[in-house]
């Protein structure tokens, strides 16, 4: 899929000093730690599950060896500027998979994502599911379970969805 346009963001605004000796709130996050990896991983579990849920498809269960192997390859896309299925090093979903833990598949898919770091998890599938090609993985009645992850590095969050089934 493609990264969703990238915003502008708005200058920060000078807030005027309190007028008591308190101590000042603490300073929101900047917008990538807001969604952090992992968090941002989470949403998009929950938020995969919300949609399919829509189309009265039962909820995938999270996976620990698709996590892994998801997580692994958006921090390789991230590290190598790379978005592809292939991995810069010839990898495969299957081969990832496998290397993560995950034997035994009858079905495997993945979804890849790149944008701006301060895409919330919403818009990331919100891009997924403009594409039919995309929004028919996650719809597969053939996946059982999920694996999510996300890195980012400088401007950009890379992340990647693994669908598997046993």
């Amino acid at each position: 899929p493609t990264a969703s346009p990238t915003p502008t963001l708005p200058p920060a605004e000078a807030q005027p000093a309190p007028a008591t000796a308190t101590s000042p709130p603490p300073p929101s996050p900047p917008p990538s730690q807001q969604y952090a990896d992992g968090v941002a991983a989470a949403a998009i579990l929950t938020l995969t599950n919300d949609l399919r849920a829509q189309y009265s498809l039962p909820p995938l269960a999270a996976n620990s060896a698709l996590a892994t192997a998801a997580q692994a390859y958006a921090e390789t896309m991230a590290t190598n500027d790379w978005f592809a299925h292939e991995g810069p090093d010839g990898s495969t979903l299957a081969s990832r998979a496998t290397a993560a833990g995950y034997t035994g598949s009858s079905y495997l898919a993945e979804n890849l994502y790149r944008g701006f770091y301060a895409d919330a998890p919403p818009s990331i599938i919100q891009a997924w599911t403009a594409s039919p090609a995309h929004l028919a993985v996650i719809l597969s009645e053939q996946a059982t379970e999920i694996g999510v992850g996300c890195h980012v590095v400088g401007d950009y969050r890379w992340c990647s969805q693994v669908f598997g089934a046993r």
